[in-house]
C-alpha cells in the first residue's frame, strides 16, 4: 500500500470559509479524491473534503500535525504543488449527503457514480474482522447499505440546478474525454489535461497515496475494476441488482450500463 510523509500547508484558508460555488457529492470508494485532484490541477483553484460535523475550522485549528482528518479535508495543491492557487476561493465542496439548506443555494452539483456492486458491496457486505470476507448476512447488509447510495441518486435527480453526473468507469477508460465535459460544465479551461496526461502515473500516485492515508485502495493499478464483485456469483449478482432495482425505482435508469 503506498503511503506517503505528508507536509500539509494550511497558510490560506479561503478553501474552507468561500461560498459554495458547485458542490460534489458520491458515495464512499468512488474516487472522489482522485476526481478533486484532477479539478485542482485543471483550475488552479482549491476543493473542499467533507467533515461530518460541520468541524472543518475546529480541525485546523487543532490538528498540528497532518493526521487523516485533515488530509481528507483540506485541498490537494495543499499536499502536492500542482498549481493550486489556495488565496482563491474553492471550486469544489464535497457533501457526502444533501441538506434542504443545500437546495437552497445557487450552486452547480457534480454527482459521482460507481457501479453498487463494487462500492456497496466493499463498504456493507464484508466481515469486520477480514475486509475481504464476505459476511453470513451479507444479504440484509446490502439491502439495508444500498439505501444511502440510492438516496445520492435521489438527492441528484431532485436537483433544479444546473448538474453533472460523473461516471468512474468513464474516467478509468476515458481521463481526457471526461475532464474535458467536466472543465466545461464548471467553465474552466481544458489546457493543463495533456499535462496532467504527460505524467499520469506520479499523478496517480500522488491521488493513491493521499487516499492511503485513510483507507486502502484495493483496485490501484486495475484498469477495469471489477474487484469486489468478482467474489460473487451470477445468481448473487442478480440478487444485488433486483434489490437495487426495487430501492431506486425509475432512477435506475442512471444505472443501466452495471446491470447488462
Amino acid at each position: 500500500m503506498t503511503k506517503l510523509p505528508l507536509k500539509v500547508d494550511i497558510t490560506h484558508t479561503n478553501w474552507v470559509i468561500s461560498p459554495v460555488e458547485t458542490i460534489l457529492l458520491s458515495y464512499p470508494h468512488s474516487a472522489n479524491t482522485w476526481f478533486r485532484y484532477c479539478v485542482e490541477f485543471l483550475s488552479g483553484r482549491a476543493t473542499n473534503g467533507a467533515t461530518r460535523h460541520n468541524s472543518t475550522a475546529h480541525v485546523l485549528a487543532t490538528c498540528a500535525e497532518p493526521t487523516p482528518q485533515l488530509i481528507r479535508l483540506c485541498p490537494m495543491g495543499a499536499i502536492f504543488d500542482i498549481g493550486v492557487d489556495q488565496g482563491l476561493p474553492a471550486i469544489m465542496h464535497k457533501e457526502h449527503e444533501l441538506t434542504p439548506e443545500h437546495f437552497e443555494l445557487d450552486a452547480k452539483l457534480i454527482l459521482l457514480v460507481r457501479d453498487y456492486r463494487e462500492v456497496v458491496v466493499r463498504r456493507c457486505c464484508y466481515t469486520k474482522s477480514n475486509p475481504r470476507k464476505v459476511h453470513p448476512n451479507w444479504q440484509k447488509l446490502y439491502t439495508t447499505g444500498v439505501c444511502g447510495y440510492v438516496g445520492r441518486l435521489k438527492n441528484f435527480h431532485s436537483w433544479q440546478g444546473p448538474k453533472l453526473v460523473v461516471y468512474y468507469e468513464d474516467i478509468v477508460d476515458d481521463l481526457a474525454a471526461t475532464l474535458e465535459s467536466v472543465a466545461a460544465f464548471l467553465d474552466i479551461s481544458c489546457d493543463r489535461i495533456p499535462e496532467l496526461l504527460r505524467d499520469i502515473d506520479t499523478h496517480r500516485a500522488n491521488g493513491v497515496a493521499l487516499y492511503n492515508n485513510w483507507a486502502v485502495s484495493y483496485t490501484e493499478g486495475m484498469p477495469k475494476p471489477k474487484f469486489h464483485s468478482a467474489a460473487f456469483t451470477a445468481k448473487q449478482l442478480a440478487f444485488i441488482d433486483n434489490v437495487t432495482r426495487g430501492q431506486t425505482g425509475p432512477l435506475f435508469s442512471y444505472l443501466e450500463r452495471y446491470a447488462k
